[in-house]
């Protein structure tokens, strides 16, 4: 009527036996995850019990999920991973500054997810990467980033004093996209205003623009190249430049042959041309024989 207690005690001898392979990895690995199909040294496959220990939960005594629980048993192996990932960020901050890019790919990856799924993480989730200075984004187009306790917004601001003390050093606001200044990856930063112009709001455009900032750096490249030109012309009365030319400082005869490569391909703008045909610019260039 009670069931047979010899049988129970059976079942949980057995359990008690399987749980003490848990408690010595825990032991002796510092962690409670095996790795996948994991056996140990005893042939015991305990990446498989501990599944089934979270399938059965329902059907596990009050005082066996205490034991598992007390020796850092993972209910959740998701929640384990994702914890993981992010103390190896928390401790990748601590050493490298708070940055938008990590050099740890693997790192880099999960947290390019963080971002991309922001709107399913859990305010834990969100409070947790709030703690560390986790950096949603360059800027905060959307309703979405302004949920995330301003630190989107205090990025971007930071990253514009870094812009303005960057043009105090050098007198310009063309930073290389690499270009880091006191550990905080300006060159990302700039880049990231350009990438998102149209979404970028317009006092944060106009504070931009006050600095001298440019969106397009290749169209401000040809710009100097062609008024580099448009002197040599003045001082040397025509626009035959030496195919190696450096003018200025400027590496104006390369620039004047990828001219002419760009208009034979049918490549160039109408706008740019009539502009190079204003100041006599030479087409074709006839070689002479020696």
């Amino acid at each position: 009527m009670f069931g047979n207690p010899f049988i129970f005690s059976e079942k949980q001898s057995t359990w008690m036996k399987n749980f003490k392979h848990f408690v010595k990895y825990v032991a002796s690995e510092g962690n409670a995850i095996p790795p996948p199909n994991y056996i140990n040294s005893e042939g015991f496959p305990l990446h498989q019990w501990l599944r089934r220990q979270r399938q059965n939960k329902s059907r596990l005594r009050h005082h066996q999920i205490k034991l598992l629980n007390d020796n850092g048993f993972i209910w959740n192996a998701r929640d384990k991973i994702w914890n993981n990932k992010f103390l190896e960020l928390k401790t990748y901050y601590e050493k490298n500054g708070i940055v938008w890019v990590c050099e740890n790919k693997s790192l880099q990856s999960w947290v390019r997810t963080q971002r991309a799924t922001a709107d399913n993480l859990s305010e834990e989730r969100k409070d947790k990467l709030d703690s560390i200075g986790f950096l949603w984004d360059t800027f905060a187009p959307s309703k979405r980033q302004r949920t995330f306790k301003g630190r989107s917004y205090k990025y971007w601001e930071e990253g514009f004093g870094y812009l303005v003390e960057f043009k105090k050093m050098y007198g310009h606001v063309k930073v290389e996209e690499k270009f880091v200044l006191e550990n905080f990856p300006l060159g990302s930063w700039v880049s990231a205003q350009r990438r998102g112009k149209l979404e970028l709001e317009a006092t944060r455009k106009q504070q931009l623009e006050a600095l001298g900032f440019v969106w397009d750096v290749l169209s401000e490249q040809w710009e100097q190249a062609f008024a580099c030109l448009v002197i040599f012309k003045e001082q040397n009365g025509h626009c035959l430049v030496p195919a190696r030319l450096v003018y200025n400082g400027f590496k104006l005869g390369p620039w004047v042959r990828q001219q002419r490569t760009v208009y034979a391909q049918g490549k160039m703008s109408t706008e740019r041309k009539v502009r190079l045909d204003a100041i006599g610019f030479h087409w074709k260039v006839v070689r002479s024989k020696t």
